[in-house]
């Protein structure tokens, strides 16, 4: 029985045990340096409202088969979206408006709030998001679209805030990708809203006078 052999194998069974308990403690040590709750499950006390009038060069639009959306820099946050596919009036061609920044002020609210630093949003508003470009559309041919909007402080913490579009599809998917390169735990809360502004209801008096 040739020995060396089967000492070679026991030394390079156990460098393989010891890489990978290693490798199995890094693992560990990455996934508790962040995470991230529900809001349904701890009460979370959510950024202040943005106001109207939101610039075009924060604005991202969005465009597959069956939706047109618009999403703002601060915050992520979806501020219009039309379904393509449905018209508001028959024979007609303006499509079915579900959500706007304008007058009537109804969108998609969604972020993340830290426990110490509450950051990337804080209680007096949103994450400033960058973006690499301002205009998306979903080719024919594609099955997914993906639209990632970046964010990062001074400490090593980063944070991609993703939009996904599959085609004839409404659903948008929000994910938010963490890289914690900080020495600190990054803890949060994830929270999602829609925020409206209640509409201007005119009264009209028994002669047909407005009030």
């Amino acid at each position: 029985m040739n020995f060396t052999k089967i000492i070679s194998y026991f030394l390079l069974a156990g460098v393989i045990l010891i890489l990978w308990n290693n490798w199995i403690k890094e693992q560990n040590q990455q996934q508790t340096k962040t995470i991230v709750s529900s809001s349904a499950q701890e009460k979370v006390n959510l950024p202040k409202e943005e106001t109207l009038n939101i610039p075009s060069n924060r604005i991202i639009t969005v465009k597959t088969d069956v939706l047109h959306l618009e999403i703002d820099a601060l915050g992520g946050n979806i501020i219009e979206a039309n379904l393509l596919k449905y018209t508001k009036e028959k024979n007609k061609t303006q499509p079915v408006q579900l959500m706007n920044d304008q007058a009537n002020y109804y969108l998609a609210q969604s972020g993340l709030l830290g426990h110490i630093s509450q950051e990337p949003d804080t209680l007096n508003g949103q994450a400033q998001y960058q973006f690499s470009q301002s205009q998306y559309q979903m080719n024919p041919n594609e099955k997914e679209l993906a639209v990632d909007l970046y964010w990062q402080n001074q400490n090593g913490l980063k944070m991609i805030k993703r939009f996904t579009f599959t085609p004839h599809s409404y659903l948008v998917r929000v994910q938010y990708l963490i890289d914690n390169q900080s020495n600190q735990e990054w803890r949060g809360n994830m929270y999602t809203q829609f925020v409206r502004k209640d509409p201007i209801i005119k009264s009209t008096s028994l002669f047909g006078i407005n009030s």
